[in-house]
């Protein structure tokens, strides 16, 4: 991957999640007023920082936040989990570590990017599972223990020496692309075009993101990506290649939720209450979030389902512990459920159209 798509880096680094991590733009917006407005004992009781970092400070981050209140972005906190946060790729800034030179090219113009990780971040003998999607700045622990690297699909131009002729470009090794094209007897093109006879970057993108959530490559290359970052074979012609590619584009959408709805069929929520997340268990096919609340038909293949090292059917809810969610929330919970079953539908899909694969 590395050699395939040469810019890349792990994701940014708040030092700081109390204050640059919210569930809605404007609970970031109070954050960021009180940072300003309040004298420092005050601030720091309430957000219970009582002490300094090396790469954050209270000084520097409210410095920061004065020139730049007003930008706030969406943020992939976790897998399912986009949130919102003040952003100005300052280092020792508002965030510790930015990683504005990669994060920059998500708040350029429309991007998408693929992220890895390596096994040592994955607990015991768990399968490998650390491959995601984001259209957002990313947070270092998008993954359990943190570090998986972006890889950003598209790359912008600097906004300072931005001028008409200039244009995004994709982020892959031109020369492997080459003996790609050559191989399956296709011209590539920097955009997706209606020509049969061409393949684009996301078409490279969706074939990679396909054959990594292959269980069958997951098993077959498990010792290897225990120590490095996976390795994509190359695919054996063209019909495999839009084949996973074609998997590929369907299971980065449900990842992203585009398209998405819930299921009339799974995460049911029948009954009324205070809607507030007090704890929550898994019995019998039904989450509870409280003593009589619950989310019904969820099976035990989503309520498992491990991205990251985390288990999102889980992480969501209990990231939520305290907050009362609402109908939007409920409705997004349902989406995941779908979504990590329509995940498990298309890798069994892929396995089957990875077969030769070398």
């Amino acid at each position: 991957m590395d050699e395939l798509m040469h810019v890349n880096s792990v994701g940014c680094v708040t030092a700081n999640d109390a204050l640059n991590i919210s569930f809605t733009a404007n609970e970031q917006n109070i954050k960021i007023n009180e940072l300003l407005a309040l004298n420092e004992n005050l601030w720091r009781e309430k957000y219970n920082r009582k002490k300094d970092s090396r790469d954050w400070t209270y000084l520097t981050a409210k410095n920061d936040a004065e020139k730049n209140k007003g930008k706030i972005f969406t943020i992939s906190y976790r897998p399912f989990d986009v949130r919102y946060t003040c952003y100005s790729g300052n280092s020792r800034g508002i965030y510790s570590s930015p990683q504005s030179k990669i994060m920059r090219h998500f708040i350029a113009g429309d991007n998408i990017g693929i992220v890895i990780g390596r096994q040592g971040q994955v607990v015991g003998s768990m399968p490998w599972n650390l491959i995601f999607v984001t259209k957002n700045i990313t947070d270092f622990n998008l993954y359990y223990r943190g570090g998986g690297l972006i890889f950003p699909l598209y790359l912008y131009p600097d906004k300072d020496i931005l001028n008409k002729t200039e244009k995004r470009r994709p982020n892959i090794n031109i020369e492997i692309v080459s003996t790609i094209a050559e191989k399956l007897n296709l011209r590539f093109t920097e955009e997706k075009e209606d020509d049969k006879n061409t393949f684009a970057p996301i078409d490279i993108f969706d074939y990679i993101y396909a054959v990594l959530h292959s269980p069958a490559y997951r098993t077959q290359y498990k010792e290897f990506l225990k120590f490095d970052f996976p390795r994509i074979p190359c695919p054996v012609d063209t019909k495999q290649f839009r084949k996973l590619a074609g998997l590929g584009g369907k299971l980065r959408a449900i990842h992203l939720l585009e398209g998405v709805m819930p299921s009339e069929k799974l995460a049911g929520y029948p009954v009324k209450g205070s809607n507030t997340i007090d704890a929550v268990a898994y019995k019998d096919k039904k989450v509870w979030i409280n003593k009589t609340q619950y989310f019904e038909s969820v099976p035990p293949e989503a309520w498992n389902f491990y991205i990251g090292g985390y288990q999102p059917a889980q992480k969501w809810l209990k990231d939520r512990k305290g907050r009362t969610i609402n109908y939007d929330e409920i409705q997004h919970y349902q989406k995941i459920v779908n979504a990590l079953c329509l995940t498990g539908d298309l890798q069994r899909r892929i396995d089957g159209a990875i077969g030769g694969l070398g």
